[in-house]
């Protein structure tokens, strides 16, 4: 095969790992047919940057690798659904607001769509929410304290609920990890409920983003009912009998984002 560079192949022994999970150095010199001092020296190279864990004779996929990709499945999974919704969360942001944003695939959509947003404050447990804002003009980024849980992107933890004791929003956008029919909805782990609880006593309105696969399930824990907020925005796909069966309970409020043009050519 020819010849190709070195951070291309790098890359490259970066996504066979994560196919195979371990790959020796002789398989790996034979599939780009360079010797195994060239394959070793990409090894180790990518050993000391944290992408791979080197181990006799070849390499395993490291566990910030396994994460790495593991999140950016995730945030893939569901796309165009998760952008609509975040398209319908964002039109209910007005200029000079304070945001909850807690930790998720579909609210760091949401940050995506606030980066051009007009003096916002937004207040996150997620890294890849204060990452994503960053660098944005006009918007004003708090990125709560606490301990980041151990193969995750977001604080938690008793230092953050301490630290959003102390603050307001006028919005809470929060995701859940799945909503029963009887309105219940969960997360999958005690400390990020608590944070999202939190969050939501102490905004104004609060709106749950949770794409339509998620509806009809249950995780660990319980953190709220339906009834608590002022809306759920789910997606186009959410059956007509589960938005019938929760709109049923009384006091729910269901927002269906519609089908993006583009996920129309996707499917046509």
């Amino acid at each position: 095969m020819p010849r190709i560079p070195v951070d291309a192949r790098r890359a490259r022994i970066r996504e066979l790992l994560f196919e195979c999970e371990t790959l020796s150095v002789p398989d790996l010199a034979r599939h780009f047919d360079v010797s195994e001092m060239t394959i070793r020296r990409d090894l180790d190279s990518l050993a000391g940057a944290g992408q791979v864990r080197r181990v006799h004779g070849g390499a395993l996929v490291s566990e910030r690798m396994s994460f790495e990709f593991d999140f950016h499945e995730r945030r893939l999974r569901q796309l165009p659904q998760k952008q609509a919704i975040a398209a319908v969360a964002a039109s209910l942001i007005e200029p000079g607001d304070t945001l909850f944003l807690d930790t998720g695939t579909t609210t760091l959509e949401l940050a995506q769509r606030l980066k051009d947003a007009a003096q916002l404050t937004v207040i996150t447990t997620s890294l890849a929410v204060a990452a994503t804002l960053q660098f944005a003009a006009s918007v004003r980024t708090i990125l709560l304290g606490g301990e980041i849980r151990r193969g995750s992107a977001d604080t938690s933890g008793a230092l953050t609920e301490y630290l959003l004791e102390r603050l307001t929003a006028r919005v809470a956008m929060v995701g859940a990890e799945g909503i029963d029919l009887e309105g219940n909805f969960y997360d999958v782990d005690p400390q990020l409920a608590r944070v999202a609880v939190m969050m939501r006593e102490r905004s104004d309105r609060t709106y749950i983003l949770c794409d339509s696969r998620k509806i009809g399930q249950r995780a660990l824990v319980r953190s709220g009912h339906l009834s608590e907020v002022d809306a759920l925005i789910t997606d186009w796909e959410l059956e007509s009998d589960k938005r019938a069966a929760l709109e049923a309970l009384g006091g729910v409020n269901v927002t269906l984002a519609g089908r993006p043009a583009e996920a129309d050519r996707q499917t046509a």
